[in-house]
């Protein structure tokens, strides 16, 4: 289970990089047999959409950040790494890796077509979970965004 917070701080950021989800960005999906033809109308649709910027930060969360103003939108902690965020406010804490990997983005058709945002867990643990982000820039997370968390917890096919 994903937790979700708002206007959190911004823990340590080692190894993510930045993933913007704004504007459509045409990966000519036309061009496919029988899906291509709706993805014009998708761009279309999505061609103002409001921005954000999403990195995975160790603070155990994936961060997501309004494009136009730098505001925090919102942070999710993956369900494995809610456990381990127990230390961090420790005195004797010691750096730990939470979520440091970059968050991938991408134009998918799954019963239509949706942008979702691949964020795996980094060496914090074995895992990654999917959120649908077709609409960036609204303010809060819902729990439908959320479409899968896998970690080796979940999956023995996980972190092999």
């Amino acid at each position: 289970m994903i937790q979700a917070f708002q206007k959190n701080g911004l823990g340590d950021i080692v190894n993510s990089n930045p993933t913007i989800v704004g504007p459509a960005i045409d990966y000519g999906y036309k061009n496919l047999p029988t899906i291509g033809s709706t993805y014009p109308a998708y761009l279309d649709a999505k061609s103002k959409r409001d921005g954000l910027v999403f990195i995975g930060a160790n603070d155990g969360m994936l961060h997501a950040f309004q494009a136009s103003n730098g505001n925090e939108a919102f942070a999710i902690i993956p369900g494995p790494l809610l456990a381990k965020t127990r230390a961090l406010p420790e005195v004797a804490y010691a750096h730990k890796s939470f979520v440091d990997a970059t968050p991938i983005a991408a134009d998918v058709n799954v019963g239509g077509w949706k942008t979702m945002l691949f964020a795996p867990y980094g060496t914090g643990a074995k895992g990654l979970f999917a959120l649908d982000v077709t609409a960036p820039g609204s303010a809060a997370l819902t729990p439908d965004s959320v479409k899968w968390d896998i970690s080796s917890a979940t999956s023995s096919q996980i972190g092999r």
